[in-house]
């Protein structure tokens, strides 16, 4: 049996040596298992906040802004993009062991 970082069970392995009652008692009790990770809601208010990032980034490359604050607030808004996308939508925020491993690796620290 496989287990992820919060200790529900991810995967497991029927054998001819285990019987049909323990494996339908195994399943029983994954169904009540609560799945970790993130609402509609804050699915939403990411999707959102992306939307407005991305609507600030087009403002700004159509405005007469310097050239170095242009990109400044353009690399800036994709980085803290990224960091959302990551987080949410790879459910990285709820797997704080593999968020661990992904900012080590990723980011030289």
């Amino acid at each position: 049996m496989a287990v992820d970082s919060a200790g529900a069970t991810i995967d497991f392995l029927l054998s001819p040596t285990r019987d049909l009652e323990a494996a339908r008692r195994f399943l029983r009790n994954t169904e009540t298992l609560e799945h970790v990770g993130g609402t509609t809601q804050s699915f939403i208010y990411v999707w959102v906040a992306l939307l407005v990032m991305t609507g600030i980034e087009v403002f700004i490359a159509y405005e007469q802004v310097p050239t170095l604050i242009m990109l400044t607030a353009l690399v800036g808004l994709s980085v803290v993009k990224a960091a959302l996308i990551i987080a949410y939508f790879t459910h990285l925020k709820f797997e704080k062991l593999m968020l661990i491993i992904f900012m080590r690796t990723h980011c030289g620290a």
